[in-house]
């Protein structure tokens, strides 16, 4: 019986806490045949369905090439339908006041129809944290868990200070809790929505910084072989002092998805790189792609690829595919602009890596401030 989740609970937490992505229940093995267990797959749901698109196409043309648009499209609405002929349970809801494996849930904070956020308090040392419980299916099959569990270990090995430290994690009836360090300012989304509100601008001094703390710590990751695969600003979220920390850890490969709530739920594939969304795969680079465009939409205030119009799913593709974006203002350097083309390069293999692109923004950081304080002398 499906679990239904409170109506008043805001969508959107602004807590350091993943966005789900739901997952497809896994198909049962027959008996009689002991099938080798594949390895756990990091496709997202636009890879699978641009790269089911592609396959179709390859029937027609034996030639290998990535979806066009128009496959990709088709691709999605047909997963779409499976994904509404094909309705999961959702989460359990926790109360506050309970107790689990020594954290008291204080209240909860936002929902998903596969996850739940709660405040909640270590009862150990009275740090409070937030806790996600997710339901994967998944975790019902013993090898499924131990993989799982093996990858968000990993996960909680990433020390960095501009990355949501993984504090705990641990299965409770098939559900997997992940405990988050706290964030008491909310996420990037909000700052920028902020600023819009305001009328105001980040200064460039300002964007270089983050774009080197944001930089720094997914250089942190890919130097793990760990990629983030969901860079969007809401999954970045903000500290006390005001520095940025990238949450949602490259758990996205667990979250199989069902097309169309992922969509409903991210809203639009604005921050996804062109290969991804032709389903040729993902790997770092199309990680730079993605921190590209959240470093454009601070100095804009707005995504690369949002119109004033409504475009629709080919249209937006389209744009993607084709590194359609409004240029820069030019009261931005010449530098800041030249990173951002570089990281926006429509070849991946022409992209800048990871470390580069921290390497461009530590050497910015360091000189205005070196300019500041011989100013201030």
């Amino acid at each position: 019986m499906e679990t239904q989740v409170t109506p008043s609970l805001p969508e959107a937490p602004a807590v350091a806490a993943a966005e789900e992505k739901p997952l497809k229940p896994a198909k049962p093995t027959k008996p009689a045949k002991a099938r080798p267990e594949k390895p756990a797959s990091s496709t997202t749901t636009t890879q699978k369905a641009t790269a089911g698109a592609a396959a179709a196409g390859a029937e027609k043309n034996p030639s290998k090439r990535s979806a066009t648009p128009d496959e990709a499209v088709a691709g999605i609405a047909a997963a779409a339908a499976a994904a509404a002929a094909n309705p999961s349970p959702g989460p359990v809801i926790l109360q506050p006041g309970q107790v689990i494996q020594g954290y008291e849930i204080m209240k909860p904070l936002g929902k998903g129809k596969f996850s739940i956020v709660y405040m909640a308090k270590h009862l150990s040392d009275g740090l409070m944290c937030a806790m996600k419980k997710i339901n994967i299916f998944d975790m019902m099959v013993p090898k499924q868990r131990e993989k799982c569990m093996k990858e968000v270990k990993l996960l909680q090995s990433l020390d960095h200070p501009n990355i949501v430290k993984l504090l705990d994690s641990f299965i409770d009836q098939h559900e997997l809790l992940i405990i988050v360090e706290w964030a008491e300012k909310g996420d990037l989304k909000r700052l920028i929505r902020k600023a819009l509100a305001n009328e105001t601008r980040f200064m460039e001094s300002e964007i270089w910084e983050y774009s080197r703390q944001l930089a720094g710590a997914l250089d942190h990751m890919h130097a793990k072989r760990i990629m983030h695969r969901d860079l969007k600003p809401a999954n970045i979220f903000v500290s006390l002092d005001g520095s940025l920390k990238l949450g949602d850890l490259g758990l996205g490969r667990f979250f199989s998805s069902q097309t169309l709530e992922a969509f409903s739920k991210v809203g639009t594939p604005l921050y996804m790189s062109p290969e991804v969304l032709h389903g040729a795969g993902y790997d770092m680079r199309s990680d730079v792609w993605s921190l590209g465009c959240m470093i454009y939409e601070l100095s804009m205030l707005r995504s690369p690829f949002k119109s004033d119009q409504q475009l629709s799913l080919y249209d937006l593709f389209v744009r993607i595919s084709k590194g359609d974006y409004p240029p820069l203002t030019e009261t931005l350097s010449a530098d800041f602009r030249r990173l951002v083309s570089q990281m926006l390069a429509l070849d991946p293999t022409q992209r800048l890596d990871s470390s580069k692109v921290l390497e461009v923004c530590s050497a910015q950081t360091a000189g205005l401030a070196a300019a500041a304080k011989k100013e201030a002398s």
